[in-house]
């Protein structure tokens, strides 16, 4: 009796072992919706020119293609006015969790007289970059202005997706 209970026994583990091998566990895909950044952009970098600022930057992704980015009081130059900027048609491809961004021939919007119009003199070149649910890094041209920037969540709305 106690070889056919041991029999059982290991047979169950067995077949509990074998259903196990088979369950795929897939790591959480986080889903990032108005997402508000904060941090600091660099213009003109490593020359006379250059300029320092404060910018939050929010993203929305639009599918799971594309990302709409909404720079906000953005400036370019020190006597330049601030204004709203707004980036659609940004790429996304999704790796390990993170998102890689990058846009060519990007015509900006930018809120002029109360109305969103194309901003075509900041025509958005040469852009790449990472967004994580708690980072946003990416390097640009917007027109003639090498841009860099590095900011990290203020808003959190963002959540996991099994």
């Amino acid at each position: 009796m106690r070889k056919i209970t041991f029999f059982l026994m290991i047979t169950l583990i067995a077949f509990i072992m074998a259903c196990n091998k088979d369950k795929v566990i897939e790591e959480p895909k986080p889903i990032i919706e108005d997402g508000a950044y904060f941090g600091l952009m660099i213009v003109n970098e490593n020359t006379p020119a250059e300029f320092k600022d404060s910018v939050k930057i929010t993203v929305e992704i639009i599918d799971n293609e594309t990302l709409t980015m909404e720079l906000s009081e953005v400036r370019f130059a020190e006597r330049m006015p601030a204004m709203n900027i707004t980036v659609k048609g940004i790429d996304i491809v999704e790796v390990r969790n993170d998102y890689l961004l990058s846009g060519d021939k990007i015509i900006p919007f930018a809120m002029i007289a109360g109305k969103l119009e194309p901003f075509e003199n900041f025509i958005i070149t040469d852009m790449t970059g990472t967004l994580t649910a708690l980072t946003l890094e990416f390097s640009m041209k917007c027109g003639d202005y090498p841009v860099k920037y590095s900011g990290k969540m203020t808003t959190v709305v963002n959540s996991l997706q099994k």
